[in-house]
């Protein structure tokens, strides 16, 4: 999971016991999932949701695809409709 710019709590990991597994990253996304595949995480993620620049969506999913585990998902957010 890519998470770029978010604002949470400090303590949101936490309440689920799982903050051992969240990193936050900030970045450009092409940079970071290019980062994410240098650091070996390939076929690591279970779940990859993309909302982004839309011009960018087959770069993404290129690059996710080699982040993604064999059984994983990647869900893409407003494919069906131009934005108005």
């Amino acid at each position: 999971m890519i998470i770029l710019q978010l604002k949470l709590p400090k303590d949101f990991g936490k309440k689920g016991e799982v903050d051992h597994l969240i990193k936050f990253r900030l970045g450009q996304a092409l940079d970071s999932l290019n980062q994410l595949i240098e650091e070996k995480h390939s076929s690591s993620f279970d779940f990859i949701f993309i909302d982004a620049d839309k011009a960018n969506y087959q770069n993404y999913y290129e690059l996710c695809l080699e982040l993604l585990n064999p059984n994983g998902i990647i869900i893409f957010d407003n494919v069906l409709w131009r934005e108005l």
